[in-house]
């Protein structure tokens, strides 16, 4: 009796235990790989406030790991910039930029964004805020991305805008302090 039940429960049991999970589960869409496709490693981007000083980056390194990619940069002028950590506590040679993370096919998929103390997340199809932003004889359709936490804003430095357009990605950026950084090279 207790062998047949047994074989019964596995039986039932096997279904469900043998699903294994197929890397299209964990597949970005195209709207979300927008985001870091605009980008090479090695590519240079180059700002400038309204005083001419300069603010670089240099994509530094891009890492996919199944339902997590990475956009990693290193700053250029390193005073500019907060310091970051590795997970073991060691300053870290560069900063998380882009990040996607994916948890399943259904998962609409979430995209980090990052930049001197700047945090923002959100899901591409959900955003709304587009401005023109005109750089010199340049206008651009940007969305208008927020800073997530302003409560965690310390000073004038930090950002707390950014302004992306679909097909160059970071044009500009405005600092708490009313500095805004404006992109000054393109591919």
């Amino acid at each position: 009796m207790t062998y047949n039940l047994l074989l019964t429960i596995l039986i039932f049991l096997f279904p469900f235990c043998s699903r294994t999970v197929d890397e299209k589960d964990f597949s970005f869409s195209e709207k979300q790989l927008d985001f870091v496709n605009l980008y090479k490693t090695n590519d240079t981007l180059v700002f400038e406030n309204k005083n001419y000083l300069p603010d670089t980056i240099i994509i530094y390194s891009i890492t996919n790991d199944q339902n997590f990619l990475n956009l990693n940069i290193k700053p250029l002028f390193a005073g500019n910039w907060k310091e970051t950590k590795t997970d073991w506590g060691a300053p870290s040679p560069y900063q998380k930029f882009i990040g996607l993370s994916k948890t399943s096919e259904q998962d609409k998929g979430v995209v980090s964004l990052s930049l001197k103390g700047f945090q923002c997340s959100f899901i591409p199809d959900t955003i709304k805020s587009i401005k023109q932003l005109t750089i010199g004889a340049k206008t651009f359709s940007c969305y208008v991305l927020h800073h997530q936490f302003p409560e965690t804003i310390k000073d004038n430095t930090y950002i707390i805008t950014l302004f992306w357009d679909k097909k160059l990605g970071l044009v500009a950026y405005q600092a708490k302090g009313e500095a805004r950084w404006t992109r000054k090279n393109w591919h």
